[in-house]
C-alpha cells in the first residue's frame, strides 16, 4: 500500500466519524426539541380547557370588542378611516417611517407603534414605560440624529 493510499483511507475515516459525531450530536438535539414541543403541547392544551372553562361557566354575556367597534361603525356611522388619519397624521407617518417602533406624541396623545403597527393610544401625560421605547432601545442622541437627517432630506424635497 502506498503513502498516498494510506492517507486517503486516513482522511475518509476521520470524515466518517465526523459525520457520526454531528449525527450523535443532531440526534441529541432532534430529543430536547421533542420534549420541549411534548412540553408546549401540554401547555398549550392547557390553556385551551382553562379558556373553554371560563367561556362555558361565564353567566355574563360578553360583548367583544370587534362587536363593539362594528357597532360604532354601522349605528353611530363612525368613520373609521378618518379616525385612523387622525391617530396617525401624515406627519407623524413619515417620522414613524424614519424611526420605527416608539412610542410618538401626536395631537394631545401618543401612540405606540410596533412593527408598523399603531397598539395603544395613551394620554398625553403617561410616560414612556415601554421596554421597547426608542428612547430606552437605541438612545437619545441616535434617535435625534436620524430625526434630523429625515427632516434635512424632507427639506432638500421642497
Amino acid at each position: 500500500m502506498s503513502m498516498t493510499s494510506s492517507a486517503n483511507i486516513k482522511n475518509t475515516q476521520v470524515l466518517i466519524s465526523k459525520i457520526e459525531t454531528e449525527l450523535q450530536y443532531l440526534a441529541s438535539q432532534m430529543h430536547l426539541v421533542q420534549e420541549n414541543i411534548s412540553v408546549k403541547n401540554k401547555q398549550l392544551q392547557s390553556y385551551k380547557e382553562q379558556l373553554m372553562k371560563l367561556q362555558t361557566s361565564s353567566k355574563e354575556l360578553i360583548v367583544s370588542e370587534h362587536a363593539t367597534l362594528r357597532y360604532l361603525e354601522r349605528v353611530y356611522k363612525l368613520d373609521l378611516e378618518k379616525l385612523h388619519r387622525e391617530i396617525v397624521p401624515a406627519s407623524l407617518k413619515k417620522q414613524i417611517s424614519s424611526l420605527g417602533n416608539g412610542t410618538y406624541t401626536s395631537e394631545g396623545f401618543r401612540i405606540r407603534v410596533v412593527d408598523n403597527m399603531v397598539v395603544t393610544v395613551l394620554e398625553s401625560e403617561e410616560i414612556y414605560s415601554h421596554k421597547k421605547s426608542p428612547l430606552k432601545k437605541r438612545g437619545k442622541k441616535q434617535i435625534v440624529k436620524k430625526a434630523s437627517e429625515a427632516i434635512k432630506e424632507e427639506l432638500a424635497h421642497v
